[in-house]
């Protein structure tokens, strides 16, 4: 278990560094992994656009963090053909066998919401295992033994589908706490302002109704007969 995660970690790593040699993801390398948030606005579609490698396998997660009912439609395609869709969801999660090489889209729709924008949590990663033999050359700059990294490349696979899923709910539940910790601090600090407020007016209303009760009206005088 500890040696797939090791391994499935430095791929991961691995394709971050390769990942920033290429732009348009056609160098040769034998995947990507993405990790990020995005803010889609009210009424607004965010799409991203990446190039995948035929026989890759890929690994599509979200989770919508914040944004009153916290739904959203999330759909990947290839050419306006829809290859997976989550309609309407606030969480979802598809791997996919990539049987096309090509442009893939992928789109977090919010146009429903009038006035409520949404932050969206994404991991998506894909990548061709038949390939990972050509890169000996980046893995011996690792200090990492080519034959050894060979055998366990194919551990790598089986070991992925078990540590992915937990992986990414570990980053879900720290990102869910996170934006509710914000979100109770501003309700705190909301509500306290408001009590401090009706206090202060309290106070002041008690202070001018006992000095009035107290207050002695002094009678004109009357001149004596």
């Amino acid at each position: 278990m500890y040696r797939g995660v090791f391994f499935f970690l430095f791929a991961s790593y691995l394709l971050s560094i390769i990942n920033a040699k290429t732009a348009d993801g056609e160098g040769g390398y034998p995947g990507f992994q993405y990790e990020f948030k995005v803010e889609v606005g009210a009424g607004k579609k965010e799409c991203f656009y990446q190039y995948v490698k035929e026989q890759a396998q890929m690994h599509l997660s979200f989770e919508v963090l914040r944004g009153a009912d916290r739904n959203v439609d999330v759909t990947l395609k290839k050419d306006n053909r829809v290859i997976e869709s989550h309609m309407w969801t606030f969480e979802g999660s598809s791997d996919i066998d990539i049987t096309e090489r090509g442009v893939y889209s992928l789109c977090i729709d919010n146009s429903f919401a009038r006035f409520s924008s949404k932050v969206v949590y994404i991991y998506f990663v894909a990548y061709v295992t038949d390939e990972w033999q050509k890169y000996t050359e980046e893995l011996k700059s690792f200090q990492i033994s080519v034959n050894n990294f060979t055998r366990s490349a194919r551990s790598v696979q089986e070991a992925l589908q078990k540590t992915k899923a937990e992986l990414f709910e570990k980053r879900k539940i720290d990102m869910y706490h996170m934006y509710l910790m914000i979100d109770t601090s501003w309700s705190i600090n909301f509500w306290s302002t408001i009590f401090l407020i009706v206090l202060i007016c309290t106070s002041a209303l008690q202070v001018f109704f006992v000095r009035r009760l107290f207050k002695i009206n002094k009678l004109p005088s009357v001149p004596r007969p």
